[in-house]
């Protein structure tokens, strides 16, 4: 999940790794492991921004498996310059 906050808050910014840009995992909070997953299984991710200052994302997301939530974690992103 925080990988792909990662990837979304690039995205969402216009950065790129080739311009001299990097993401930092700040922080996860409110992390909750609701099912087990197991080798097979297709997880899906889902990150939604929910608040933006300056060069900090915080992200609400969530993994599942078919209908059925698996864990839930609110993740804290900063892009800089490198």
């Amino acid at each position: 999940m925080a990988q792909l906050a990662g990837i979304v808050g690039f995205k969402r910014k216009g950065l790129k790794p080739s311009d001299g840009y990097a993401c930092y995992l700040a922080g996860v909070s409110e992390a909750r492991f609701k099912n087990p997953v197991y080798p097979g299984d297709k997880l899906l991710l889902r990150a939604a921004l929910t608040q933006e200052r300056a060069q900090m994302l915080k992200f609400g997301c969530e993994a599942s498996v078919g209908t059925t939530q698996t864990c839930s974690a609110e993740v804290t992103i900063v892009g800089v310059q490198t």
